[in-house]
């Protein structure tokens, strides 16, 4: 039988139909290749198949006109083999989105749907909504930003050849003939030849090249190196570029928006005015400083603007603002899809403002916006007292707590926005207000939860909260083939342990760490790790029945200071890696989902992929829902699936390897953390927050930001 077809009948209510009819069906389309047909599909709609049984790497091309019906267009190889066309009115897809991905999850044939449809129609009806299903959950994967980048790679391969084929003499204007054609455009910037006509039609409907059968001109290059950037120029700034002036051998670096020189001056002017750095890409410490955690991110900004205090990040806004740039905003620099940066814009650098100010007897600390959490831990835990905040001691405090922020002490103190007092905050028109309880009460909702979508928040203030120094903290490590008996037996452990107790499961290659004997690193294992926010001897009473289970290989537990604890991780996520997660929430660690979970963790092959299986509840899940922007309270664990490499070598194996893992946890899925999504479009933003909040959310983003300065991020539509 079809393996797509076989997971549809054990992901479905199918059994309920008619069975022996229905594997007459399937089992007679077990190798059928038929052209895209179409079945009516309730009244007045109609749905086109395509045969999805396919071998190798299939390029999706999807396209939503209006929000509710999508085109995906399949292609291999660069050769366009059918469509499909859906509607439902669940899709939720914003208008217009376009995007381009790889994939090869749908599997359907045409063939089985029609012969279900002529012999019974309710097994018809069944695999129309399975398949409606699946495209559903397909498109959470869909990121907006995809079909934009395959426009900018477009632009820039164009300029470079330009580049190398354009040449001028004195005073003649460049002559930007391109040799290429749309196939051999198509596989150099490695996407689809229908999404990069498309593209070209764009581009030739604006004005910006012509297209010929074997070569491109290219009209307007000031507009062209603006799309390569991503910054686009505005019209009125387009009309008549002088191209005289222009160098005689023409790049995508050498050809730039009319603006330029007034584009350097405006720089000039911030410098003299902000009291930080501004670093363009000719100074030193650019290369420094552009750089993100996550390795597999490599994006230049045009300006980074180093700020020092509130009246820096003040000016830093109103010039992205000004200069309609493309504005990112980095605290610690963490985010998973590299959204504390840009191409061609503004990149507003907190990091500098990095001051912890600690009052124990009130038990409250000042944050600035800049401070990574070993540093707030460091100085907390001199008197005794902590944030709830995190696992990994390089992470930026600013963007775990604007997110809702999990850690180690979440299910005795709460998240970390349960924590926050109130938040000092530089809006989209450069002004700064306070956000707490008494003030701004609005804003406060959205910042514990909504991002970073409302404005830069300069300053936090905690309230802390008393543990340690001392905890008792670990992990217990057994082999991967022993999963499915551990989180069963974990399951039970943990059903009536106290608050204090936090744990993570994980599943990875044993790591090359001093405390790791020789002989395990690189075997698969699975790892109980914990906390215990109390009293040393009741944690290690608590702990004990877990530990004793079965064979462990290696067990790390043992009273120790928290600010180790809080590092242990540290060696796992380093800086420069390539990273790539996928996370979804669950409401309980069934049979089922025990049995994925052993199932994928046996095929981690990299030693730096990993899963890490948050157990939540406890304090977290006390607080009203409707208290904070953060959604989720109720869910009984998240998933971060963490398909990184030390290097690009094995990259694609390892992401695909941690979507493999998400889709096959896919029937489970109730919700997802926004701190861990990648560009996942805003379907999926929707889903991390409800649509109730959403709502919410938007109506906030329209009041502090409607021109939507504050893009880039888990964004909030003002629309």
């Amino acid at each position: 039988m079809d393996d797509g077809v076989a997971a549809a009948l054990a992901a479905s209510n199918l059994a309920r139909l008619r069975r022996p009819a229905l594997q007459r069906l399937l089992a007679g389309a077990r190798r059928v290749r038929v052209p895209a047909g179409s079945v009516t599909h309730r009244e007045g709609e109609t749905v086109e198949y395509l045969e999805l049984v396919v071998d190798g790497l299939v390029r999706v091309f999807v396209t939503a006109p209006d929000g509710r019906s999508m085109t995906v267009r399949y292609a291999r190889r660069g050769a366009l083999v059918g469509v499909v066309s859906l509607y439902a009115d669940g899709f939720r897809m914003p208008a217009g989105t376009q995007a381009v991905v790889d994939t090869t999850v749908l599997r359907f044939s045409p063939e089985v749907v029609r012969r279900a449809a002529a012999e019974d129609a309710h097994v018809a009806d069944a695999l129309l909504h399975e398949l409606a299903d699946r495209v559903l959950s397909f498109i959470q994967e869909i990121t907006d930003s995809a079909f934009t980048s395959v426009r900018h790679r477009v632009a820039r391969h164009l300029l470079d050849l330009a580049s190398q084929e354009s040449r001028t003499g004195a005073g003649a204007r460049p002559v930007l003939r391109v040799p290429v054609s749309q196939r051999e455009l198509a596989d150099a910037v490695g996407s689809v030849r229908e999404v990069v006509v498309r593209t070209l039609r764009d581009l030739r409907l604006s004005g910006v090249i012509s297209t010929h059968r074997d070569h491109i001109e290219i009209l307007d290059p000031v507009r062209l190196s603006g799309e390569q950037s991503g910054t686009k120029v505005p019209d009125r700034q387009l009309r008549g570029p002088d191209t005289a002036g222009m160098t005689s051998t023409m790049g995508a670096n050498d050809i730039q928006p009319r603006t330029a020189a007034a584009g350097d001056s405006a720089v000039a002017a911030l410098r003299a005015s902000f009291e930080g750095q501004v670093i363009g890409p000719a100074d030193d410490g650019y290369e420094q400083h552009r750089r993100v955690w996550n390795g597999s991110i490599d994006r230049r900004p045009a300006v980074i603007a180093r700020c020092t205090d509130v009246d820096d990040v003040r000016t830093a806004v109103r010039f992205g603002r000004d200069h309609q740039l493309t504005v990112a905003v980095r605290g610690g620099g963490h985010s998973f899809p590299g959204l504390s940066t840009c191409d061609g814009g503004l990149l507003i650098d907190l990091r500098p403002m990095n001051r912890v100010r600690v009052d124990p007897d009130a038990r409250v600390v000042s944050a600035q916006a800049g401070v990574l959490l070993g540093e707030v831990d460091e100085r907390t835990q001199e008197h005794g007292l902590a944030v709830p905040a995190g696992i990994v001691s390089h992470t930026g405090l600013a963007g775990l707590t604007l997110g809702g922020g999990i850690g180690w002490i979440m299910r005795k103190h709460g998240l970390t926005v349960d924590s926050l007092l109130s938040a000092d905050v530089v809006t989209a028109d450069g002004e700064f207000v306070r956000a707490s309880e008494d003030e701004n009460a609005d804003l406060f909702w959205g910042l514990r939860g909504g991002g970073g979508n409302f404005g830069v928040v300069t300053d936090f203030r905690f309230r802390l909260h008393p543990l340690g120094p001392q905890v008792m903290a670990g992990a217990t490590f057994w082999s991967m083939d022993t999963a499915a008996d551990v989180l069963r037996a974990y399951r039970d452990w943990i059903s009536e342990c106290p608050d204090e107790l936090m744990t993570i499961v994980v599943q990875r290659l044993a790591p090359a760490l001093p405390v790791v004997p020789k002989e395990l690193v690189g075997r698969p294992v699975i790892a109980v790790a914990a906390c215990y926010a109390g009293d040393i001897d009741e944690g290690d009473a608590v702990l004990r029945p877990m530990r004793g289970f079965g064979s462990p290989v290696l067990d790390l537990f043992a009273p120790k200071p928290f600010t180790a604890h809080q590092q242990m991780f540290d060696p796992s996520f380093p800086h420069d890696c390539w990273y790539y997660v996928r996370s979804c929430d669950v409401a309980a660690l069934t049979d089922e989902v025990i049995d994925v979970v052993a199932e994928h963790g046996r095929r981690i092959t990299s030693p730096m992929s990993s899963i890490a299986l948050w157990q939540m509840g406890g304090a977290v899940a006390r607080v009203p829902d409707d208290a904070t922007a953060f959604n989720g309270r109720s869910a009984g664990f998240t998933f971060n699936i963490n398909g990184n490499t030390p290097t690009a070598d094995g990259f694609e194996d390892q992401r695909q390897w941690a979507r493999n893992y998400w889709t096959a946890l896919a029937p489970f899925h109730t919700g997802v953390y926004v701190n861990f999504l990648m560009e996942e479009g805003g379907g999926r933003v929707r889903q991390a927050y409800g649509d109730a909040k959403y709502q919410r959310l938007g109506a906030l983003k329209r009041k502090y930001d409607p021109s939507n300065l504050f893009r880039l991020n888990q964004n909030i539509s003002p629309g």
